[in-house]
């Protein structure tokens, strides 16, 4: 019965039995159980796991941390191969929970991108199933998962904090004011004039919006333009966008109040 409720008989064995008997021995007794829902509700419960149980979790951790509690369950695959070895199919909830965790807790993630440093993932959604129960949850077909549009600045993962964008809106929320090479985001200089060209990109394609003489007269024409396009984005906003349309909404207007 993996991914159904623990049963009042089945939560008594746990709680008399779960410190003296070991995961295996547990399995004997509560036989619609996997290893790892046993393992995963004996840290729930606060029951001590064996030193051979917690050297097993430490061995099998995702980036070390992340427990795949659906693991062994033949309705929860993660991925399928074919008759030569490769794959063919990967579980996108799968998929997504190990990319948060590789950003959080991979150094080699967080050292090529920085903004990741000091990011971590809620305790819920270090387990597979609670990250699976709510990304079925949420409109995710191609779209990126954000924490910090809801929560500007928030450095954790959880469903409290998240939901899913498509890129080019990722993109605008993403946009701030700071510099980029010698000049302002918007503006750049043109070799061929040596003066400032402004352009906006608008759903992915490169809109150009023409040479100043003076990067202020630039910028300000890149921030109207900037400004138009939010606005438009939020009177067209839908699910084909965001998860959530009306904190995305909110957090536009936010965004354009603060450019």
């Amino acid at each position: 019965m993996p991914g159904y409720p623990w049963t009042t008989e089945e939560l008594n064995i746990m709680n008399e039995h779960g410190s003296s008997m070991t995961t295996e021995e547990l399995l004997t007794v509560l036989p619609n159980r996997t290893i790892s829902s046993i393992i995963s509700k004996k840290t729930s419960l606060g029951i001590t796991l064996s030193k051979s149980t917690r050297g097993r979790i430490s061995s099998s951790l995702v980036y070390g941390v992340g427990i795949n509690d659906l693991a062994g369950d033949e309705n929860h695959v993660t991925k399928i191969v074919d008759s030569i070895g490769n794959i063919i199919w990967r579980c996108p909830f799968y998929t997504k929970w190990t990319s948060i965790l590789r950003r959080c807790y991979s150094k080699k993630e967080t050292c090529r991108w920085p903004q990741y440093k000091d990011c971590t993932v809620s305790d819920e959604w270090r387990y597979f199933s609670s990250f699976k129960k709510w990304m079925e949850q949420q409109s995710w077909e191609d779209k990126h998962i954000d924490k910090d549009i809801l929560v500007p600045g928030n450095k954790v993962y959880g469903k409290e904090f998240c939901l899913f964008v498509s890129q080019p809106l990722n993109n605008i929320l993403h946009t701030n004011d700071h510099k980029r090479g010698e000049c302002v985001i918007g503006v750049s200089i043109k070799p061929s004039t040596n003066k400032y060209q402004a352009r906006i990109s608008k759903n992915g394609k490169d809109c150009y919006l023409g040479v100043f003489d003076a990067e202020e007269e630039a910028a300000l024409v890149y921030e109207c333009a900037r400004r138009e396009y939010i606005q438009e984005v939020i009177d067209n906003l839908s699910l084909n966008d965001t998860s959530n349309v009306e904190a995305t909404r909110a957090a536009l207007l936010r965004h354009m109040e603060l450019s």
